[in-house]
């Protein structure tokens, strides 16, 4: 039976996630070039999130960042916006020539403090692989824990690789276009965004306390003595309740630190918890074969039924920014089993102008053939908006074959 599991940072894991576009060796900088703002970058990064954030209210202080050979490769900040606090991290790009002239987000977070120590010097080795570097030793960020020496020569030896089954990798791309459309929707109250848990392997325990903090909106005795939404919104500070709901399951689920939870147990924990409320559960598959079946999906969000979703592997999109004739999206990919939490769906198509060759209307043109230009669409892409069961919390998946499916359900509480 499939595996759903995640990790937030463990340095025997560190490995797993370095990728190729996270580790350049970059050398040092200091001043900005003209037109290269990364306050501005992390503006329009926080404005593409899909929460409604001011982000004139954006304040930003930042620092080096460096990669595991000291070199510096990007920035760190640490910002405030919109009476949140949240951290984010910056790779500088630069040209042929070796010359700074643009940064990329490799990640950014709300509600989230950055794991780095002030003192040290700040190192990204991938993603979540976060590591300060002081007298002469390398420490895990969070856990403060001294990285040995062998950890640390594995580590630099795996740079600008990509390594299969358990690994992420980042992917930036750049679709040009003459318009878009842009539509999407989603559950009225969203869900709730919360993501810190007290286990590694969690991400089927997160699912489950999401999936029941939002139906308790209606189901009110899922969780006794509580209202998940005040003023008609989630607070921002994750409640205790939450925490106790990923405690519960991951007890209920037979959760195991380094496999994770089963597909059953992910299933059986659930109906566990819901029966033990006095309801009963019904689990709708949104699936057609071994496929997603997205229209199924979609009525089951517009029927305001949160979906489970467990997969063999996944993306999740670290950002959305769209520029002048140009959208640049930056996406996780990982072949690690996942469960994820949907709530809503987005569909863009893009359209260009292409030249085609008809056959002439013109009874007397001896070519019979003629050039006409044509609008078209040339790209259609699916999102689905989710709980990620990652640090990011809220997000996107793009539905394409990055993402594979062991199952996904509406879940029918009565």
């Amino acid at each position: 039976m499939k595996k759903f599991k995640f990790r937030f940072i463990l340095i025997a894991l560190a490995v797993a996630f370095i990728s190729a576009t996270a580790l350049p060796s970059l050398a040092a900088f200091a001043a900005q070039p003209d037109g290269v703002n990364p306050e501005e970058m992390l503006r329009n990064t926080l404005a593409s999130l899909p929460e409604d954030i001011d982000t004139d209210t954006l304040s930003a202080s930042g620092d080096k960042l460096y990669d595991v050979n000291l070199n510096e490769m990007g920035l760190e900040y640490r910002f405030s916006v919109d009476g949140r606090e949240g951290f984010a991290l910056l790779r500088a790009v630069k040209d042929e020539q070796d010359e700074l002239f643009d940064y990329a987000v490799e990640e950014v977070y709300l509600d989230t403090q950055s794991p780095y120590s002030d003192s040290a010097k700040k190192i990204y080795a991938g993603q979540m692989a976060y590591i300060d570097y002081e007298g002469g030793e390398y420490r895990d960020s969070r856990t403060e824990e001294v990285i040995p020496d062998e950890t640390m020569d594995a580590i630099r030896g795996l740079e600008n690789t990509y390594k299969g089954s358990g690994s992420e990798t980042n992917v930036v791309e750049t679709i040009y276009y003459k318009y878009k459309t842009d539509n999407q929707f989603g559950f009225t109250y969203g869900l709730p965004p919360y993501k810190t848990t007290p286990f590694f392997d969690s991400c089927a325990n997160i699912a489950g306390a999401v999936i029941i903090m939002y139906n308790d909106i209606h189901k009110t005795n899922l969780i006794p003595n509580f209202s998940p939404l005040v003023n008609g919104s989630y607070p921002s500070t994750q409640p205790q309740q939450y925490t106790d709901l990923i405690v519960t399951f991951n007890s209920l689920m037979n959760t195991k630190e380094g496999t994770g939870t089963t597909l059953n147990n992910f299933r059986n924990g659930l109906q566990s918890y819901i029966n033990g409320r006095g309801y009963n559960v019904n689990y709708r598959s949104v699936m057609s074969g071994s496929s997603l079946n997205i229209n199924a999906y979609k009525a089951e969000v517009m029927s305001a039924r949160a979906v489970a979703l467990c997969l063999q592997k996944y993306n999740a999109i670290n950002y959305l920014l769209q520029g002048t004739g140009y959208d640049l999206i930056s996406v996780n990919k990982s072949n690690t089993g996942h469960a994820m939490v949907g709530y809503g769906a987005r569909d863009i198509d893009y359209f260009r102008d292409e030249t085609v060759s008809i056959w002439s209307p013109v009874w007397y043109n001896p070519f019979r053939y003629i050039t006409e230009v044509r609008e078209v669409c040339f790209r259609s892409d699916t999102y689905l908006r989710v709980h990620t069961c990652l640090p990011m919390g809220m997000g996107y998946m793009r539905v394409d074959s990055s993402a594979k499916f062991d199952a996904a359900f509406g879940v029918e509480i009565y």
